[in-house]
């Protein structure tokens, strides 16, 4: 046994009366990659991989030693491979955030999203019994049902992330080169509906029933900025959801509320022209939205593969915010580019500010 591999020497022989062990002279090397999980049967264990739906069999008949192998397989299968790598989620630590060699590595990071969640909520996902089911079901790691339901949650987790690792390797597969902590936030987001409950989805992704219910959090959040919120605000030819209004400067900051994937269509657009008016622009939308629009674009015929950068490269060309909302917390996600509207139209814009339009938020 390696730290990479073990090797089973098939057809080994062991003379009782000299106890002198023959190994057979050819032996198979399974690598700890390539398996998803390791279960005691009844004569043997089972060896479940990640390619390839048969499992393979170590027979051990009655060895008493049998319990000693099964735990130092286990071992290996849960150590990491480098001693750089850790498990996919891990508890929050003061250190700096792990670099690209291990990828694997989670902590409970307010500022680190995967598929537009906060780290500490996928962690709260991940140790989910419901979520770790569901997880397997949706990730298609190899086994049967009754394979699976034998196996306990850390178990199971081993077997996800060896799928994961496996996806994020191959070439042909839709989640090719992303990271693994994106596959596992995205395929909980992909859960929802069909094998997780809407309600736990929408428990850590935030769903909200109406664009109107972004603007109030949004609104508090440009309050505390010192900025004096208003709503659909003349901007040009097009009214801005959200306008806020600090008198130092003077300054404006256009936020538009997306909830809908036919709003966005021609959200850039509408953006790009509030940038003529205002002195940084932001798109403000919940996690739920943002993977949705992952989802959405992920699955187009010509694409079928999933780019967690796609909103945010959108966003940045032009030069746009973006603001996460989660309930009445909101988050700036990615800073905005700061325009230079001309004095001339700031000035129009805030002479003409409705008071019947300003957000009451007492």
């Amino acid at each position: 046994m390696c730290d990479a591999f073990f090797a089973v020497f098939s057809g080994s022989s062991f003379s009782l009366p000299t106890r002198t062990l023959t190994p057979a002279t050819t032996a198979e090397e399974i690598y700890f990659r390539h398996v998803s999980a390791i279960n005691q049967r009844d004569g043997y264990i089972e060896i479940t991989l990640n390619r390839g739906n048969k499992p393979k069999r170590i027979d051990i008949g009655n060895d008493p030693n049998a319990l000693r192998l099964l735990d130092t397989l286990r071992t290996r299968l849960r150590s990491p491979r480098t001693p750089s790598q850790q498990p996919i989620l891990a508890p929050a630590v003061d250190q700096p955030s792990p670099v690209e060699q291990a990828p694997l590595t989670i902590t409970a990071s307010g500022d680190e999203r995967h598929c537009y969640i906060r780290s500490s909520k996928l962690i709260e996902y991940y140790s989910d019994p419901t979520v770790i089911a569901a997880l397997m079901e949706q990730l298609q790691v190899p086994g049967t049902t009754a394979t699976h339901n034998l196996m306990n949650d850390q178990e199971k987790k081993a077997a996800i992330e060896a799928q994961i690792d496996f996806y994020s390797r191959t070439p042909s597969s839709f989640w090719h080169r992303v990271p693994p902590r994106e596959i596992l936030a995205a395929s909980i987001w992909r859960c929802g509906g069909d094998i997780l409950s809407q309600r736990v989805i929408e428990d850590k992704f935030y769903d909200v029933a109406r664009e109107e219910d972004l603007r109030r959090p949004v609104a508090r959040w440009l309050q505390s900025r010192d900025e004096q919120p208003y709503m659909e605000i003349q901007l040009g030819r097009r009214r801005i959801d959200v306008l806020g209004y600090n008198k130092r400067g003077p300054r404006l900051t256009a936020v538009e509320l997306k909830n809908s994937d036919e709003e966005f269509r021609r959200g850039p657009d509408q953006m790009g022209s509030f940038a003529e008016y205002a002195h940084a622009v932001y798109l403000a939308c919940t996690p739920a939205f943002a993977a949705d629009y992952l989802e959405r674009n992920a699955e187009h015929r010509a694409v079928n593969h999933w780019d967690p950068t796609l909103l945010d490269r959108k966003l940045k060309q032009g030069g746009f915010g973006l603001l996460i909302v989660e309930r009445d917390n909101v988050f700036e996600v990615i800073k905005p580019v700061e325009q230079s509207p001309s004095p001339e139209r700031v000035s129009k814009i805030i002479n003409g500010l409705p008071a019947f339009h300003k957000i009451d938020l007492d």
